[in-house]
């Protein structure tokens, strides 16, 4: 959506709650810090132990 130009107007978000946008504003830092330390840590394996300690974060996240 906001790679295709979508998002020039800015995203509504009248019909979210407080309580939903904490929760996305959580994953995308989450996301965000682990993307920062995996470019920081310049590893050729793409399986890293970062990147299972995130899979199973998302999986907890979204119980």
């Amino acid at each position: 959506m906001i790679e295709d130009d979508c998002a020039d107007n800015g995203i509504p978000l009248s019909n979210v709650t407080s309580k939903i946008l904490a929760k996305v504003i959580e994953y995308y830092k989450k996301h965000v810090e682990a993307a920062a330390e995996s470019k920081s840590e310049d590893r050729p394996s793409p399986a890293t132990a970062a990147e299972d300690e995130l899979k199973a974060w998302d999986a907890d996240f979204v119980k």
